[in-house]
């Protein structure tokens, strides 16, 4: 017994794959350290329930440990009992025939097995997948306890989950990060016949002793992301200042060396972002700072064309979408213009998206910019919590406000299409019932209408509105809105899943992704014109089919 706490240690042979844990949401707290011939592998916090009374079954992969025996302890106030009759082992995750059952699990967004997500990580394409890491508590269905989750899909929609990447050791929790295909081994990592693959995240020091700073720090995978190892050395980055966190890398080819752009501190009104270079993405040099302002954290750092010319712009990113033009070398980063936002809305506030990042690498042949994004929104009583923003595909075009960046769904919607029903060449008077022509939810409808200056067209489902209003010039939906600048055809797309509404219009100027409280029953859809006039060219509508079916 430690100053109120209780506290329990054993041994354990690991004889399964999978370690069992029993949460409660709301029970005392119990963190879980696990140690190998007496040296510290890791820890984790769980809101401790019992076999019998418990709101799910959180499961740890200890393959890496199979016939070795762990020495766990467990310590925490008011435990109620050994916890060692609490945990089991077994060669299957326990509850696995629940997963992506439940009433109120997303369709076509993503969501992790169980537990916490939030920030995307590691965004990269290898091996005919792309790798979605994430910010993932596996022990709860609250923030903390940082891990990075792991899930792979060969078509952007699809995902299977495949465990934990990276676990919390001495330098801390994991928090956000980038990660690269080193091709060419800078780093000199590679060892088979697979480029190193290196991933880059904070270690949020504080988090597991009070006393340790933020630090980023390097793991790396050479057998095409199936296992990682840390770099020996970690971290690369000392401590700069304050938490500095989430690295994002990439290789700038006319520089011929690797950059990270890094979240250091808020300076007044502004965020403080530092740039560093790299010759072997593990010694780092500090040469340039960048001021946004908006919300801090999660750095992107990309280069996309203008207009799909050859003329690009360098788009710096902050978490909640507000970004700076300009141009990037040797010297540092020059602002064209900005800051822009592109969650713009007249409300003040943003919608649900945050800490949006794109993939560092695409297939072969494939130009775009794909973003993926966290949509916050609470999952209550579920056994997980928060989704991914569907991706999307960007691009840099002239707009009448300037060059802007416009999003639309990635073109791999289409995998997920079932039954289509299309209107066209139709003047649009009172209600169209569209629920008549589809079925349940989630739904893709893309529509292109002809409309006068002064009309107000609404999409309404059983719990929301999406209101095109030409004469305010804006989009409203959920208590957000967004300025929407007047053409005489509106083009929209709209995104419907359980718990999630994403609009698009304007060519992808206005993107407004809304969390909604999470419904399992079929609503009505209804396209009404309020006032004007307004014909349907096109209305597209198709049933989504699951991307865990």
């Amino acid at each position: 017994m430690v100053a109120g706490n209780q506290v329990f240690e054993w041994t354990l042979k690991i004889t399964g794959s999978y370690l069992n844990i029993p949460v409660k949401t709301g029970s005392a707290n119990a963190r879980f350290s696990i140690f190998l011939d007496g040296v510290w592998q890791t820890c984790f916090e769980v809101e401790l329930g019992t076999r019998h009374d418990r709101d799910f079954i959180a499961f740890r992969n200890v393959e890496e440990y199979r016939d070795e025996i762990l020495s766990i302890r467990v310590e925490g106030d008011c435990l109620g009992g050994d916890p060692i009759e609490k945990v089991s082992l077994s060669d299957r995750p326990e509850g696995i025939e629940e997963l992506y059952s439940e009433p109120h699990r997303p369709r076509i967004h993503f969501t992790t097995r169980r537990g916490w997500i939030n920030d995307p990580n590691g965004l990269l394409y290898y091996g005919g997948k792309y790798h979605l890491f994430f910010q993932h508590n596996p022990f709860g269905t609250r923030w903390g306890n940082m891990h990075w989750g792991h899930a792979v899909s060969r078509d952007l929609v699809h995902w299977r989950e495949i465990g934990d990447a990276l676990f919390p050791d001495s330098l801390g929790t994991i928090f956000s990060g980038s990660g690269v295909v080193d091709s060419d081994d800078t780093s000199g990592l590679r060892d088979g016949l697979h480029p190193p693959i290196c991933l880059f995240y904070t270690a949020a020091g504080s988090h597991v002793d009070p006393g340790v700073l933020f630090s980023q720090c390097l793991a790396h995978s050479t057998d095409g992301g199936v296992s990682w190892e840390k770099f020996q050395r970690n971290p690369i980055v000392p401590n700069i200042v304050g938490n500095n966190r989430d690295p994002r890398v990439l290789w700038h080819g006319p520089s011929s060396c690797w950059i990270m752009a890094l979240y250091l501190e808020r300076v007044g009104e502004e965020q403080l972002y530092g740039l560093l270079k790299s010759a072997d993405l593990k010694r780092w040099e500090k040469f340039d700072e960048v001021r946004l302002p908006g919300s801090g954290e999660c750095p992107d750092l990309f280069e996309l064309g203008i207009d799909g010319g050859p003329g690009t712009r360098w788009v710096f990113w902050g978490a909640d979408g507000h970004y700076l033009l300009g141009d990037l070398d040797a010297s540092g980063f020059r602002e064209n213009s900005g800051p822009h936002s592109f969650y713009n809305n007249g409300s003040g506030k943003r919608g649900n998206a945050y800490a949006a990042q794109t993939f560092s690498s695409m297939p072969n042949g494939d130009g775009r910019r794909i973003q993926m994004a966290w949509m916050q929104g609470d999952f209550e009583g579920m056994p997980f919590n928060q989704q991914m923003a569907f991706p999307i595909e960007l691009e840099l075009r002239t707009t009448g406000v300037g060059l802007r960046l416009c999003g639309r769904p990635a073109r791999e919607i289409s995998k997920l299409h079932g039954r289509h029903s299309k209107v066209e060449g139709m003047d649009l008077a009172g209600d169209l019932h569209l629920r008549d022509i589809a079925g349940g939810e989630p739904l893709h409808v893309a529509g292109t209408i002809s409309i006068e200056r002064n009309s107000v067209l609404a999409l309404a489902g059983g719990d929301f509105e999406v209101i095109f209003d030409c004469g305010m010039a804006e989009i409203r939906c959920l208590k957000r809105s967004a300025p929407l600048p007047f053409n005489a055809t509106l083009q929209f797309e709209v995104l419907i899943d359980l718990a999630s509404i994403e609009v698009f219009a304007a060519n992808g100027l206005v993107y407004m992704p809304l969390f909604r409280a999470p419904s399992s029953d079929p609503s009505s859809l209804v396209l009404s014109l309020k006032t004007g006039e307004a014909s349907i060219e096109n209305l597209d509508i198709w049933e989504l089919e699951s991307w865990w079916s």
